[in-house]
């Protein structure tokens, strides 16, 4: 989905972590895990629907989709060790298209609700990336 503010969710790395738990971190700002993440995800949604009718904000639109999809791509370049190449192309769009379901079955779940199945999806996928490197 849409993420406004990506600069802001990007965590400091600190020595002790690996890139894959720095990783981890990033995701799930991402996520509608909070109140506040969750109106967020419910405004890009708005947008994305609102922009065929109102054509000002294709811009707007599309600047936060190439954001999310360059977050993920230098994460996955960050969890590869290595410069982007075709296949960590191919690899981010897996992740963003992974991050994107996820928010929006969290969305459509309450807030109460326990989360961690996602962060558990999130995980096995940063480990597969890893494990194809």
């Amino acid at each position: 989905m849409l993420r406004p503010r990506l600069a802001l969710r990007h965590p400091r790395a600190t020595s002790s972590e690996t890139p894959a738990e720095y990783v981890l971190e990033v995701l799930k700002n991402f996520l509608p895990l909070t109140a506040d993440s969750r109106a967020e995800l419910e405004v890009n949604i708005a947008l994305i629907a609102e922009s065929p009718a109102l054509p000002q904000l294709v811009c707007i639109r599309n600047r936060a989709y190439e954001e999310l999809g360059n977050a993920c791509l230098r994460l996955t370049e960050k969890l590869a060790c290595r410069p982007s190449d075709p296949e960590l192309i191919e690899r981010a769009r897996h992740l963003r298209a992974v991050l994107d379901g996820l928010a929006i079955h969290l969305l459509m779940e309450p807030l109460a609700n326990d989360s961690a199945w996602a962060t558990v999806i999130l995980e096995k996928e940063l480990a597969r990336i890893v494990g194809n490197c």
